[in-house]
C-alpha cells in the first residue's frame, strides 16, 4: 500500500482498544484486532481483524474512498508496527459475504507490496464464507502461521 495514494482519509481516534473513525454521514466505524496468539496455541503473533459498522440514521449508499484509505492506512500501520499475522473472516450475518470479499480483493491487489495472503472457505452456522489469513512476506513464522490458521478453519472457528 503506498502512503501518497491512502492520504485523504478520516481521522482516527484509537478508542479503548479500537480504531475509530466517524464518516460525515455519521456512520461510525470501529476496527479492532483481536489477540488470537493464545487461541491458536502458537508462538507467532496474530490477531483476529473485526470491522463493525454503526449506522445511527437511514442513509443512502454513497461511495467514500476515504472510508478504503483509513482501513488501509490502520491496517498498513498494523504490519509495519509489528511482524504480526492477521485473520479475518468476511460477514454472514445479511448474506453479503461474497461482495466483501470481491471489494477486500480489488484493495488487496490494488495496494498490496509485500503481504501474502492465504484464504480457506469455511462453513460458519449452515452459511459458507472465506476466512483469510494476511502476513509479511518476511514473516519468519510463516508455515507456523499457516498451521494454526488451518487448525481453526478446520474447525470452522470453534476452539
Amino acid at each position: 500500500m503506498t502512503e501518497s495514494s491512502l492520504q485523504d482519509r478520516f481521522e482516527i481516534i484509537f478508542d479503548d482498544s479500537a480504531y475509530c473513525f466517524t464518516t460525515p454521514s455519521n456512520i461510525r466505524y470501529q476496527i479492532i484486532f483481536v489477540d488470537y496468539t493464545n487461541v491458536l496455541n502458537i508462538s507467532a503473533p496474530i490477531y483476529m481483524l473485526t470491522i463493525e459498522r454503526y449506522i445511527s440514521q437511514k442513509c443512502g449508499k454513497k461511495y467514500d474512498s476515504r472510508i478504503q484509505n483509513t482501513i488501509l492506512h490502520i491496517i498498513r500501520e498494523f504490519f509495519s508496527a509489528n511482524e504480526n499475522a492477521m485473520i479475518s473472516i468476511y460477514d454472514i450475518d445479511d448474506g453479503r459475504q461474497a461482495n466483501r470479499k470481491r471489494l477486500f480483493d480489488s484493495w488487496f491487489d490494488r495496494y498490496n507490496t509485500c503481504l501474502i495472503k492465504e484464504e480457506r472457505e469455511v462453513e460458519i452456522n449452515d452459511r459458507k464464507t472465506v476466512a483469510t489469513l494476511l502476513y509479511s512476506s518476511t514473516n519468519k513464522h510463516q508455515s507456523e502461521l499457516i498451521s494454526g490458521f488451518n487448525q481453526i478453519v478446520e474447525n470452522n472457528f470453534y476452539c
